[in-house]
């Protein structure tokens, strides 16, 4: 569930007016010009998204019975599905306060909806034994028991803690632009500039994924002994390469024609993963959803006919 997946279709659109304070500040002339200038929009950034669900366990206990975890972890990667989906919307929109709103909490509730009814039937057969068992209900194609207006107040604090935990991390980060000392450039190695956001950046993306495997490994519950049979081998292969193998070549050639964008071995290779992760990216989440979606109806119109 934290992993989480049209390459080149993707839209350009002008900027939507806003009168967002941190996008004011974003846009003011005292912002440090010792960040190097802006990228073209899909190659500004490499977004580390599945690192993000790590801020919300520590508010799984105080939101109490508004906690949706499922909702929690969608609005995390929220506001970094503009980079993935064929909308006109930039990352300034999406990370912004307005775009809490207009954006994230929409397009979280269709990404929630769409991950229950969808995805997690076709994905928890290639999970490990033991996440299996820990969510064995994804397996019904059924949405969690939760209130509406819960969902929704999971959905905007799991987005609001992405975009607090950017705004120490990229070079238009609220905390960035007012704290002139994270854009401080520290050095420069393999055509790869490091500041000190950048340093934060990469920090933190390690530290949260130490963070969900610590917790993955001490929280979930330690199930009986496999029993019973499981999918052949050959099946769950079969349906995983059916699900990553387009996407990652796709991926693998975008990388490739956009290596020569940077300069040394760091700036090959973060033109390299850039230009992958958003291929890959978009063209895996439309792809699994529709699998998961055509693989759902076939099994609502066998049970019917049964």
């Amino acid at each position: 569930m934290f992993s989480t997946g049209c390459a080149c279709g993707l839209a350009s659109a002008s900027r939507r007016p806003t009168s967002c304070v941190l996008e004011r500040i974003h846009l003011a002339p005292t912002q440090p010009a010792r960040v190097s200038p802006r990228a073209p929009r899909r190659h500004r950034a490499i977004p580390f998204t599945a690192a993000h669900p790590a801020a919300i366990l520590p508010l799984l206990r105080p939101l109490g019975s508004l906690a949706v975890p499922g909702a929690l972890v969608v609005g995390t990667v929220a506001p970094d599905l503009a980079y993935f989906l064929p909308v006109p919307v930039e990352r300034e929109e999406s990370h912004s306060l307005a775009g809490l709103f207009w954006f994230c909490l929409p397009v979280g509730l269709l990404a929630y909806v769409a991950f229950y009814v969808a995805v997690a039937p076709l994905l928890v057969e290639l999970l490990p034994w033991r996440v299996q068992v820990a969510v064995h209900g994804w397996a019904d194609g059924r949405l969690p028991r939760a209130t509406l207006a819960a969902v929704f107040v999971s959905l905007l604090v799991g987005a609001v803690t992405h975009i607090v935990w950017d705004s120490f991390t990229h070079s238009d980060g609220f905390v960035v632009v007012v704290v002139p000392a994270l854009s401080e450039a520290l050095f420069t190695w393999q055509g790869y500039t490091f500041y000190v956001f950048k340093l934060l950046q990469h920090g933190s993306t390690f530290m949260g994924g130490i963070i969900l495997a610590w917790w993955g490994y001490t929280k979930l519950p330690q199930p009986p002994v496999e029993s019973g049979a499981r999918p052949p081998l050959r099946r769950l292969a079969a349906l995983a390469a059916l699900l990553i193998l387009g996407p990652a070549l796709l991926a693998l050639v975008s990388g490739l024609d956009h290596l020569d964008q940077g300069t040394g071995i760091l700036g090959r290779t973060r033109s390299f993963l850039s230009a992958a992760i958003f291929t890959g990216g978009s063209v895996l989440i439309p792809w699994v959803v529709l699998v998961g979606l055509l693989a759902r109806t076939r099994q609502l119109v066998r049970g019917r006919s049964a």
